[in-house]
């Protein structure tokens, strides 16, 4: 687990969260805390110097499951905005490929087994296309 890379705008949101909801009920404590982790050990940068192989909020990831088989496409949304293909930035995976890289392969602890999952394209992501406060 090495350092990732996460905009100060989308630092400060996710840091507002993890103030707000690390009090929470047992299994949403423990996704904060691994969310805190991972914010913890981030470089921050201004959105405009985010690269564009960089997981950021609402960026769509291309991914091959190592573990299961199958690529699966997600895009990272805050909590409530799930629907198809969006995953919260408080489920595992959401938390797992955040500040992370295309190529980088992570792990994540889902109800019934650990997760390899590849990150093998970025199909869109807000800094990139000029949005950097979305």
């Amino acid at each position: 687990m090495g350092t990732v890379m996460l905009g100060a705008y989308d630092y400060k949101r996710l840091s507002m969260i993890v103030e707000k909801l690390k009090r929470g009920p047992y299994e949403e404590r423990n996704l904060i805390l691994r969310l805190a982790e991972k914010l913890n050990r981030s470089v921050v940068v201004p959105p405009e110097h985010i690269p564009e192989n960089v997981v950021t909020l609402y960026s769509t990831v291309a991914v091959e499951n190592l573990t299961e088989g199958g690529n699966h496409l997600f895009t990272l949304v805050f909590p409530g905005a799930q629907g198809e293909n969006r995953i919260s930035i408080l489920a595992p995976i959401g938390i797992a490929l955040l500040g992370e890289t295309l190529g980088t392969v992570v792990e994540c602890q889902v109800p019934e087994t650990t997760l390899r999952l590849k990150i093998t394209g970025l199909l869109y992501q807000p800094e990139a296309a000029g949005l950097l406060y979305v």
